[in-house]
């Protein structure tokens, strides 16, 4: 009898802690809504716009964006310069997993103050960073060498005509052939953005390279270094040919 009703006291003390435990075991103890934010991109990072000189009457606008994400890729990027509350000028880009870079609109007429700018249009693309740094590394290998920018005063009679000539080789250093190349060719003083200009490279071959020689049309500032950046999307499968070099 003494064991029956130890059994029983037993029981009854513990229901409360049985249906707390049932009723905890019917709960969503997963928060999809905070799992949901952390998994979606943190939004892309804008810089002020520099206004940078383009001959007499217009300008070139640039503004820096960043990725921080590691593991999204935006295969559309499409932003906006404002003035005013007007657009004077939109563009389309690509941004890589990571990748921080300029954005330009060139020859932009009317510019007389402050520009703004914004993204109207970002698409997302997951990736796996391993997986994207393989592919990076497999097909995206430009390299930008022997860089050299000759200010107007030292281009003797052609310094009448040019703001200055920049130089550089171009190489491609892949097993892939290159369509088409874009080129920015930036011009810093100090840490200060001064002058942009586009250019490109047309069918750059596996182990090939090519010297190029850009010619700025306007007066330039003090220009104490340059730098070139090459624009290849290795999502971009219409940007490359596939043939392997003998020997």
């Amino acid at each position: 009898y003494s064991y029956t009703l130890g059994m029983v006291i037993g029981l009854a003390r513990s229901q409360p802690a049985y249906r707390l435990m049932l009723q905890s075991m019917a709960q969503d103890l997963i928060d999809y809504a905070t799992l949901h934010q952390i998994r979606q991109p943190q939004p892309l990072q804008l810089s002020g716009v520099a206004i940078l000189p383009s001959g007499t009457t217009r300008r070139d606008l640039a503004v820096k964006v960043s990725n921080p994400n590691p593991n999204f890729y935006v295969p559309v990027l499409r932003y906006a310069f404002s003035q005013g509350g007007a657009t004077v000028a939109t563009g389309q880009a690509f941004l890589l997993p990571g990748e921080t870079k300029y954005l330009f609109s060139f020859g932009i007429a009317g510019i007389t103050g402050t520009v703004q700018a914004s993204l109207t249009d970002v698409s997302w693309s997951r990736v796996q960073p391993d997986e994207y740094r393989r592919l990076a590394d497999d097909r995206v290998q430009v390299a930008i060498t022997n860089i050299a920018h000759v200010p107007a005063a030292d281009l003797r009679q052609l310094g009448s005509q040019l703001g200055g000539q920049t130089s550089f080789t171009v190489a491609n250093r892949s097993i892939f052939g290159y369509w088409d190349v874009g080129l920015h060719v930036l011009l810093f003083n100090g840490e200060q953005l001064v002058a942009a200009q586009r250019s490109r490279v047309h069918q750059l071959i596996p182990r090939g390279q090519q010297r190029l020689t850009v010619s700025w049309a306007h007066a330039l500032p003090l220009v104490t270094h340059a730098t070139v950046v090459p624009e290849l999307n290795p999502y971009d499968r219409s940007a490359f040919f596939d043939y392997r070099v003998p020997g």
